[in-house]
Parts: structure tokens; sequence; C-alpha cells
């Protein structure tokens, strides 16, 4: 992951992620600061300020460096500390990170040190022809 830079947080985050996103929370009694039973259940509000994070964030990676376009539909939000390890923060602006949707859904199995380390851009390729063919558009391969 690439260094990033808090972006303030949106005006309308607090009414539209975070308050729904905790009176989700307190109805069911799970505690903001502790691990959710379900963290597949936890409502996906913070997908409401997706097209924030991306203006806010210039539309560029936070695992790839890479800027993509808001009409690919490739974006997603990644939450920096796992929901499975705070339900509390995955509704907190300053837990999010811009990241491409093959970024986010395959950080577990994408080796980023060998991509990042050796520009081993076969990996990048197989992992993900779109990143890939987004990094050589932008002249980053």
């Amino acid at each position: 992951m690439i260094p990033v830079e808090l972006q303030p947080e949106p005006a309308d985050f607090d009414e539209n992620v975070r308050l729904p996103g905790r009176a989700w929370l307190a109805a069911r009694a799970v505690e903001p600061d502790a691990p959710p039973p379900d963290p597949a259940a936890l409502p996906t509000y913070w997908r409401r300020s997706n097209r924030q994070l991306w203006e806010a964030y210039d539309g560029v990676c936070a695992y790839l460096a890479i800027h993509f376009e808001w009409v690919t539909e490739t974006h997603s939000t990644d939450h920096f500390v796992a929901k499975s390890r705070n339900a509390g923060d995955a509704y907190e602006w300053r837990n999010y990170r811009l990241s491409c949707l093959a970024a986010n859904r395959n950080k577990g199995r994408f080796d980023f040190a060998r991509y990042v380390n050796c520009r081993d851009e076969q990996i990048l390729r197989e992992w993900s022809p779109f990143v890939w063919r987004e990094a050589r558009r932008q002249n980053l391969l």
C-alpha cells in the first residue's frame, strides 16, 4: 500500500454512513470496538461514500498507485482495519482507502511485494487484466 494522506471527511458522511452504521450495531447489541459476530452481515453503508472517496483520492488506488476512471466501476472501499476486527471502524472515514476492486478482493492472494519490488508485469497481468492495462496505459510498467 502506498502512503495515503487522510483526506477530509465529506460533510454528509456522518448522516449517510456513520450514524446508520452505528444505529445498526446498537440495535443488535454489537460493540463498536469489538469484532462483529458476522462481518458479512454488516450493512454496506460505506458504499454511499464511494464516489466521495474516489474524488477525495483523485481516483488513485492505494495499493497499486494507478489512476482509474470512475466510469469503469472498478472502485472499492478498502477497510484499513478489517471489518472482522472492529465493527465500528466499518463506518469510519479514517479507516477507508480507495482501492481498485480487484486489489481489494484479492489482497490476500496477491503478492504486492513481488509486484512492487520486482515490477513483475506478468503477475499483475494474471491477477487483474484491467489493472495491468491501466498500468500500461499510464506508463507505469
